[in-house]
C-alpha cells in the first residue's frame, strides 16, 4: 500500500499551473520537522515535494500562504524526467489526495453593530411604531 501523511509548513506561496490538457496543478514544498534535535540542539526538517491537482490545486492556490501548517495525505510517485541537455534525472514526489490547512485564517475585524434580525415585540422602529403586533400561540401554527 502506497500511503503518505504529512505535516509541515509550505516554503513557499503556491502558483496555480495548467498542464498541456489544461489540467490545474500546484507544486510545492512542505518543510517537515523530524521530531528530533541535532546537537547543537537546532530542529531538524526535510523538504518534501507534492504536487496537487484539479480541486486540491485550486484550493491551495487560493487559500494557501507561505508558511502556513498543512496536513497532507496522497501517495509516493517517483517519475523520471529529461533535462534539454539529455541528462536523465528522477524526482520523489508526493501526489496530494487530501490537504487540510492547519493555519487558522486571521480574524477580521468586528463588524459594526447592526439592527438585530430576529424578530423582537419589544423592538420598535419608527416604521412599526403604530403596528398591533400580537403574539402566534405554537399550538396554533398547521405545521
Amino acid at each position: 500500500m502506497n500511503s503518505v501523511n504529512l505535516t509541515g509548513r509550505i516554503t513557499k506561496d503556491p502558483e496555480l499551473k495548467y498542464s498541456p490538457n489544461n489540467n490545474a496543478y500546484v507544486m510545492f514544498t512542505l518543510a517537515v520537522d523530524r521530531g528530533y534535535k541535532d546537537k547543537d540542539g537546532n530542529k531538524q526538517s526535510d523538504f518534501i515535494s507534492c504536487v496537487a491537482w484539479y480541486n486540491q490545486a485550486d484550493f491551495i492556490s487560493k487559500y494557501v500562504k507561505k508558511g502556513n501548517m498543512l496536513e497532507v495525505s496522497g501517495s509516493i510517485q517517483v517519475r523520471n524526467y529529461k533535462l534539454d541537455n539529455g541528462e536523465n534525472r528522477t524526482m520523489v514526489e508526493i501526489v496530494v489526495d487530501s490537504v487540510s490547512n492547519l493555519t487558522p485564517r486571521p480574524k477580521e475585524e468586528k463588524p459594526a453593530p447592526q439592527e438585530p434580525n430576529t424578530f423582537n415585540p419589544q423592538y420598535q422602529t419608527p416604521q412599526n411604531q403604530n403596528q398591533d403586533i400580537s403574539m402566534v400561540d405554537d399550538e396554533d401554527l398547521p405545521f
